[in-house]
């Protein structure tokens, strides 16, 4: 005979459910909005079109996001935060920089250069989206966590390690987009070595003890 369970499993179930297709229904809102910054641009780029995209209703982003700029800060924060967490250690400090670059040139997809495209000129006139999307851009978390393993083994002093994480993260970041933007060359192995051992290793590497 088969019996109903206890009220309150039925009311979990009930609330997982919902959790599930309320986080599948927000992914599909922020995927439209990454679609659509490289398909028209931020200034072309409507909640109209972004509903019309995810499926999804007006009141349902309103009520999630207080307009387009915040919207597309959420879009953006999902991307970037998919980007480089080499998280695993390794042999050394310039191995952890190789997974990096590595983690970081796999993220930048068309969808993304396409993104970045519809973003740039946009941020450099409009203040309120610039201003909520820099945050983002210079979250240097990653690099906060390389910098903490090599100083846990030796190879970093510990004094300073804010300032060569940003220094780790603003070279990393502008040598890419000048491959990107400027450039037009590839983001390959010989790249990467590049960066790392002629950029940063050679700014990373402690300096010699005085020994006069």
């Amino acid at each position: 005979m088969l019996t109903a369970g206890p009220p309150h499993e039925d009311h979990r179930e009930s609330k997982t459910a919902a959790t599930r297709y309320g986080a599948a229904r927000e992914q599909a809102i922020l995927d439209a909005v990454i679609d659509l910054l490289g398909e028209v641009g931020y200034e072309a780029l409507t909640i109209d079109a972004v509903a019309a995209r995810a499926h999804a209703s007006k009141t349902t982003i309103y009520g999630r996001w207080n307009g387009k700029a915040a919207l597309v800060r959420a879009a953006v924060s999902e991307v970037v935060g998919h980007s480089a967490r080499a998280e695993r250690d390794s042999a050394g400090l310039r191995d952890d920089l190789l997974a990096a670059m590595g983690e970081l040139r796999a993220s930048i997809t068309p969808e993304f250069i396409a993104m970045m495209r519809g973003l740039v000129h946009a941020m450099s006139v409009d203040q309120e989206l610039a201003g909520l999307l820099q945050p983002v851009f210079d979250d240097e978390i990653s690099s906060r966590e390389i910098v903490e393993r090599a100083v846990g083994r030796g190879e970093l002093h510990r004094a300073g390690q804010q300032r060569i994480a940003a220094l780790i993260h603003e070279v990393i970041e502008g040598q890419i987009l000048r491959r990107l933007f400027i450039s037009g060359q590839p983001l390959d192995d010989r790249f990467a070595r590049h960066v790392v051992d002629d950029m940063l290793m050679p700014l990373l590497k402690p300096a010699p003890p005085d020994l006069t």
